[in-house]
């Protein structure tokens, strides 16, 4: 994460592979991040970069969406899951 500001680097966080997509970010400071090659998904601390939960997965499509109390990940063999 940088300020967008100075250009400075806030915090930084590896993963076990690459980000696919667009990471989203919910009103709560919830990171969703999708990684390409079936690592599954993340959900980090925005503020922090800490990880929250991974969710193991099938092959990630497009980028997670957060509706409501709901956070939609669109899979590109396991359909459309849901998670509240």
């Amino acid at each position: 994460m940088m300020d967008p500001a100075t250009g400075n680097v806030i915090w930084a966080r590896g993963l076990p592979g690459p980000v696919i997509g667009t990471p989203t970010l919910d009103g709560a400071g919830v990171l969703a991040v999708q990684l390409y090659d079936n690592a599954g998904l993340f959900l980090l601390n925005a503020v922090t970069g800490a990880i929250q939960r991974s969710i193991p997965g099938g092959f990630e499509f497009g980028q997670a969406v957060f509706a409501d109390t709901m956070m939609l990940v669109p899979t590109q063999n396991n359909g459309l899951w849901a998670y509240k």
